[in-house]
């Protein structure tokens, strides 16, 4: 059964009881303890690049180094343990050599299976990963972990705010949140994003909503700053659109322009608990950054520089599923 649907089709999914271990608190009483890993693949990928990214190319982190890595530091403020697996990390290049990643992908695919059950997977991504031979790679990779976890696990992840989304990346997460400044200097604050909505859902049971509004708009990453506008008012709304009841994340990504291939567009995503109230909102930024996209064409047009024009129609939300308590 596919996990997420067009909104005509959206049904209401709730999580079976999970398999649960057994802590003992400071005051003496049984709970639950909620199992978490961590671990994914950060790289930025051009399509068009002769170059490729072989094993050498990555940072690649395991175990206790991943778990002491002060980038992680905010894992260790949860309640529940996060349990590292693979971190592998690399420059901007051109695509990843298809054997280097489908030995990484074997090794965190081994590292999640030797910690199962979980209740909980969380996956630091990028979201403009190139494989050669393959399409939607960062899609591939999350799906595979979805394969392993199971159905009922909850899944988040934090991405660039370049990255490209896909209904398969979509499909696989229950949650997700990204980068709100270009230059990035909230990547350790969006980590922390994506791991609070996974322990709020964990805590209080709920399976939550994902609308994804897929905008037609692609544009380079150097015309798209959040210290400038447009942009700055796009991505500065973020916060406000956050903090509104039944919201628990609200993201807005650009697309990565340098990779051809389907999935390459911008994106809006909102998570929370009220389908009605996300649809309006992913439905909003959209349109937002629609605009946004027409400003820069017009920039370009002033300055006598050429800009490719898309079909800027209205993006069209999806719906995961309605969001409901677990039972206990």
């Amino acid at each position: 059964m596919r996990r997420r649907t067009f909104l005509k089709n959206a049904t209401v999914a709730a999580l079976t009881s999970a398999l649960a271990r057994t802590w003992v608190t400071g005051t003496g009483r049984a709970a639950e303890a909620e199992r978490i890993a961590f671990g994914g693949i950060q790289i930025e990928c051009s399509t068009y690049s002769n170059i490729r990214a072989r094993m050498e190319d990555f940072r690649v982190e395991r175990g206790q180094e991943l778990a002491d890595d002060p980038f992680f530091r905010h894992l260790k403020t949860y309640p529940y343990p996060f349990h590292p697996t693979l971190l592998a990390a690399a420059v901007p290049g051109g695509p990843v050599e298809r054997k280097t990643y489908d030995a990484l992908k074997a090794e965190f695919l081994q590292r999640v299976t030797d910690l199962l059950p979980l209740d909980g997977v969380y996956l630091p991504m990028h979201g403009a990963m190139f494989v050669e031979g393959m399409q939607d790679a960062d899609g591939d990779w999350i799906e595979s972990t979805r394969r392993v976890v199971g159905k009922d696990c909850l899944m988040t992840a934090s991405f660039d705010l370049h990255g490209s989304l896909s209904r398969r990346i979509i499909d696989s997460l229950d949650m997700l949140s990204a980068f709100r400044t270009a230059p990035h200097i909230d990547r350790e604050q969006t980590a922390q994003r994506a791991c609070d909505m996974l322990v709020r859902c964990l805590d209080h049971k709920i399976r939550p909503t994902m609308v994804w509004a897929p905008i037609p708009v692609l544009m380079p990453g150097e015309r798209s700053s959040t210290v400038y506008e447009p942009a700055k008012h796009l991505w500065g709304q973020l916060p406000g659109l956050n903090a509104a009841p039944g919201v628990l994340d609200a993201s807005l990504l650009v697309g990565y322009v340098w990779a051809d291939e389907p999935r390459a567009t911008a994106s809006a995503v909102m998570t929370g608990t009220d389908p009605e109230l996300l649809k309006k909102d992913a439905l909003g930024q959209g349109l937002g950054q629609k605009n946004q996209s027409r400003e820069v064409a017009n920039w370009h047009s002033n300055t006598g520089t050429r800009a490719k024009s898309l079909n800027l129609e209205c993006p069209r939300a999806r719906l995961r599923s309605a969001s409901k308590k677990l039972s206990a």
